[in-house]
């Protein structure tokens, strides 16, 4: 089978796609209409084509899929992961930039709500400073865990809009 679908609301998809060796994408809570009950449409497959093929049905899209202009790489990531892969990853990551026309780029954006009880932002505020681009933005909501979540939730997706786009215009 060359691609499957599920919902993911809280990593439905994209955990047990890492545990089995797949590829798992969840797309933009709203982006393709489902049950207002589930948060958002998720999919597995073994490589991207699939993926780009069920997109653009899901979608209705049929323009040709532009090439991105810019990598972007969790360096920080990147050093704690194991040996192996830490060492297969640059020459792949080069070629990529090559491919792109582009330079390698890390910059993180860590967004933790000030009431997840789940993930506390006091330990995003203690990572942050190992981070060598990296800024802290606490979203200041009374939602939790589920704080940034764009449905019914206005000011939130709004500070998390606002600021993804001042980290992608930098």
């Amino acid at each position: 089978m060359p691609f499957a679908i599920g919902s993911d609301t809280s990593g439905s998809v994209r955990m047990p796609a890492s545990y089995c060796g797949v590829l798992g994408m969840r797309t933009t809570h709203g982006a393709v209409p489902f049950a207002p009950s589930y948060d958002a449409v998720g999919g597995f497959a073994k490589d991207a084509a699939p993926f780009e093929r069920v997109g653009r049905v899901l979608l209705a899209d049929d323009a040709p899929a532009p090439l991105p202009s810019r990598l972007v790489v969790a360096t920080d990531a990147l050093e704690r992961a194991l040996p192996a892969t830490r060492d297969a990853l640059p020459p792949l990551l080069a070629r990529v930039a090559d491919e792109i026309g582009g330079a390698l780029d890390a910059r993180v954006l860590l967004m933790p709500s000030r009431t997840d009880l789940c993930f506390r932002w006091q330990d995003n505020a203690a990572e942050r400073p190992c981070i060598a681009d990296g800024r802290l933005a606490i979203i200041e909501s009374a939602w939790g865990h589920r704080a940034g979540n764009p449905v019914h939730r206005g000011e939130d997706w709004a500070f998390v809009r606002d600021e993804v786009r001042a980290l992608l215009a930098r």
